[in-house]
């Protein structure tokens, strides 16, 4: 049998696919495989790490109602990236909404009509007025 230098490569690679198929230590792990996840990503919570070795208990408390939201962030990262508190949406109707508001308060101090002060339902006396009859004719001398 002869071999030539083409086939031994073709056998070599062959026997080194092989062999990181079964030992994946050797070479690296894939992105897919959940121990490279497990050993490559970090917990954050309240922007903390939380330590590998640590039970949530010693961080968190040992209420067991509480509810937490913990965030995987590859360990070279850092820290992941806060969350907006409200949606670009939210916030475009919010201004809108404040914008309004602000232009309505804006017209309202602009218009100076008192007119409305001299008429007969502004006049504080009238409730008054219309219980005991115009008491302004009554006169009495003591």
């Amino acid at each position: 049998m002869v071999t030539t230098l083409d086939k031994l490569n073709e056998y070599l690679s062959s026997i080194v696919l092989n062999l990181n198929a079964c030992y994946p230590s050797l070479e690296g792990l894939p992105p897919y495989d959940p121990e490279f996840v497990s050993t490559e990503t970090s917990m954050w919570w309240a922007g903390k790490e939380l330590p590998d070795g640590s039970h949530l208990r010693n961080i968190i408390g040992k209420n067991e109602k509480t509810k937490i939201v913990v965030r995987l962030q590859p360990t070279k990262m850092g820290p992941p990236e806060r969350e907006a508190r409200i949606d670009s949406e939210t916030y475009k109707a919010m201004l809108a909404y404040y914008h309004k508001k602000q232009k309505e308060e804006k017209e309202f101090e602009e218009d100076d009509d008192d007119s409305y002060l001299n008429s007969e339902w502004a006049n504080p006396l009238s409730l008054q007025k219309q219980l005991h009859g115009n008491l302004g004719n009554i006169r009495w001398k003591p």
